[in-house]
């Protein structure tokens, strides 16, 4: 038969160490969240860069010919959709990127002068 302090001890020992698992485990879950988020906030500013530059290029069509224009570009294995739809004095300019899983929109309206009218993030 044991004894009560040799019993009291297991127990202690027992209870010190579930808590100091728990305490692990959920350390390591925050760690694993923040690192989760934090690839997303990176993806999802890849994604938004590109959507930048197609915006660009967009524009660039349109100062060298205001026409429509659906195109699409890659760039490191990441693509963008660039759409231009134009009338007699403004146009509107869809550049959309995706990036793995993410895709972001930027919507833009200028006139004949390429000056901004709406600038749309999504």
């Amino acid at each position: 038969m044991m004894n009560q302090q040799g019993m009291i001890a297991l127990i202690s020992i027992l209870v010190i160490s579930s808590v100091v698992l728990t305490i692990t485990i959920s350390l390591s879950w925050y760690s694993t969240a923040e690192l989760q988020m934090s690839w997303w906030a990176n993806k999802s500013e890849v994604a938004y860069e590109l959507a930048i530059s197609c915006m660009e290029e967009g524009l660039n069509d349109l100062r060298l010919d205001w026409t429509n224009v659906s195109k699409e570009l890659s760039i490191d294995g990441d693509s963008c959709i660039i759409n231009i739809e134009t009338t007699v004095d403004n146009a509107t300019v869809i550049s959309t990127a995706t990036v793995g899983d993410l895709t972001r929109s930027i919507i833009v309206v200028v006139d004949d002068s390429l000056e901004f009218t709406s600038w749309q993030e999504n």
